[in-house]
């Protein structure tokens, strides 16, 4: 176990982008209202100032420019606002554009939210965070994108924004307006950085470099999928990025959510000889995404972090970077081996960071982890092969073609993603171990009961029929199989969903438990309900039924669904 030794004094680094969607409801839609009467009585739209702002550190004197713009949206308004749209465009959407000191920058997409919001054109619903708030039915949400501004500055830096287009318009401007987000703000990209001495980049972008010693730890561990992308165009280390998913950083110590690593030179690289210029030397900055990587081809998260769990995420991000530089072999205290720029200090970091050793020379694999992960990702031919194996012990492989009516071709390519269980001789297959085989044979003699029934009480409850479920609903049924889980109504005719297989409350239990991430189960539910067609209110609206693994220990819990998925 790669158990970490915490240290303090070790180097800060510092944020570069963020985005976020951050809700307000405290004022209801008043910000909006107000924010709404300055952009078009008093500024026609548009406006633009250069101002002074305490946005500083310590709140010391900014220089900064505003600019404020607006875009119709497509946000049909209600009939009490008093408002006349053409049935093209819906209610306004302010944007706010602020840049301050050196790069910092921060934009703001300001838009209403109400419960039961329609699409203007389309009449379509709108689902927002306050379609299921029983206490709270209509507020404000932002989205708030920037650079090299700590998370909590957005806010700061929106206030005094605001104020000052106030001030500007001869307007009063209540100053209790967005100071505190929503529990269902979420963070969905936020990335830290350092910037380290050119002449020690070869430590991280070498053959023997850091990025390329973590793509070759996961290159032959099953069950994992990052990405290595490098550009040296101009300088060696130009554009090299490592992307690790949440399922892979899980084998990384101290880390939970997935990540991109990235060392990075500017468009246009300063010479060599260059003094004088934080630019010349690189990048190090560690990414956290929701959704697909740039190129749309590998997701790194699937879900958002909870603006309430910001600090906690820019320590996580600022400990994998200092452990990176420690694992390429690099002093990982502020001084020499480090250049400050506008934004990175070349300072102390007031957390205490846990030091962990370099885990790539060994990863450590287990047959019942392999096992787990193999049954998780075998779809439906690929879990009969196995199963008809489990029944049969030694079989040649024309036999089990035979046996499950497919192709010897296709059980070919299932043995081959069932390597981790099956072995081949001189075309025989059989178990890599004799445990394997008896743990499965359990495995398939208990789900099967279990499987029929669950089958017939989901497509009663979700009013298909048990041949539609199989067809239609075939992600839907393989995540009831996967998680032993069934469908009830609840006395109120709501969905219950109930799940008789052990999660995890968070990646921590996780690792402790073995058990599954609970929001990681729903994630799947959810896209498995919307592939079967099924209306998604039905499941929002919904309960789960389930034994969590939290610090307490197991309990049996009943959680909304719409807590949990997005």
């Amino acid at each position: 176990m790669n158990e970490s030794r915490f240290a303090t004094g070790l180097i800060a680094t510092t944020p570069h982008e963020l985005g976020a969607h951050l809700n307000f409801g405290a004022n209801r839609m008043s910000p909006y209202w107000a924010l709404s009467k300055l952009l078009i009585s008093h500024f026609d739209g548009h406006a633009e100032l250069d101002v002074e702002l305490p946005t500083g550190p310590d709140n010391a004197s900014e220089g900064a420019h505003i600019r404020l713009t607006y875009k119709r949206g497509k946000i049909d308004p209600r009939a009490d606002f008093g408002i006349e749209t053409d049935g093209e465009y819906g209610m306004y959407e302010p944007r706010i554009h602020w840049s301050g000191h050196g790069q910092r920058k921060a934009h703001f997409h300001i838009r209403p939210r109400f419960a039961g919001m329609k699409h203007v054109e389309t009449g379509e619903p709108i689902t927002s965070a306050f379609d299921n708030d029983e206490h709270l039915s209509e507020g404000v949400n932002i989205h708030a994108q920037g650079s090299n501004l700590d998370p909590d500055e957005y806010l700061l830096v929106l206030r005094h924004v605001l104020l000052a287009l106030a001030k500007e318009a001869g307007e009063w401007w209540d100053t209790r307006y967005f100071k505190r987000p929503l529990d269902s703000s979420r963070i969905h990209t936020y990335e830290r950085y350092l910037r380290i001495l050119r002449e020690h980049s070869s430590k991280v972008v070498s053959r023997g470099g850091i990025i390329s010693k973590l793509r070759e730890l996961y290159a032959t561990e099953l069950g994992t999928e990052t990405m290595f992308k490098l550009s040296n165009k101009n300088i060696v280390g130009y554009n090299h990025r490592v992307l690790l998913p949440k399922r892979a950083v899980q084998e990384l110590p101290g880390l939970e959510y997935g990540v991109q690593l990235k060392h990075y030179h500017p468009e246009y690289v300063r010479r060599n000889q260059t003094t004088n210029d934080a630019l010349r030397d690189p990048k190090i900055g560690a990414l956290f995404k929701r959704g697909k990587d740039e190129e749309g081809s590998l997701r790194l998260n699937k879900r958002t972090v909870r603006w309430s769990d910001r600090e906690e995420l820019s320590r996580q991000l600022e400990e994998f970077l200092v452990n990176v530089v420690s694992w390429a072999g690099l002093s990982v205290s502020p001084g020499p081996g480090f250049v400050a720029d506008d934004h990175f200090q070349n300072r102390e970091s007031d957390r205490k960071i846990g030091l962990y050793d370099d885990p790539t020379p060994e990863m450590e694999t287990k047959q019942d982890s392999i096992l787990v992960r193999t049954l998780l990702e075998a779809d439906e031919r690929e879990r009969e092969v196995l199963k008809t194996a489990t029944d049969g012990g030694e079989m040649h492989y024309s036999e089990l073609a035979e046996e499950t009516d497919n192709s010897v071709s296709t059980v070919y390519r299932a043995l081959e993603k069932l390597g981790g269980l099956l072995e081949k001789d001189n075309g025989n297959v059989r178990f890599v171990s004799q445990k394997l085989h008896e743990d499965l044979r359990e495995i398939f003699a208990v789900a099967q009961s279990q499987v029929e029934t669950a089958r017939a009480a989901a497509a009663s409850i979700l009013d298909m029929d048990p041949n539609q479920l199989a067809k239609a609903g075939a992600s839907l049924q393989k995540w009831m199989n996967r998680y032993v889980a069934e469908f009830a109504e609840t006395r109120d005719d709501r969905l219950l969903v109930k799940i008789n297989s052990l999660l995890a409350r968070n990646s921590l239990y996780s690792r402790e438990s073995g058990a599954p991430v609970l929001s990681d189960v729903v994630d799947e539910l959810y896209e498995a309900w919307l592939e079967a067609g099924r209306m998604p209110n039905r499941l929002l609206n919904g309960r789960l039924q389930v034994e969590v693994m939290d610090v307490g220990g197991a309990t049996t819990t009943s959680i909304p669904v719409s807590r949990i998925v997005e």
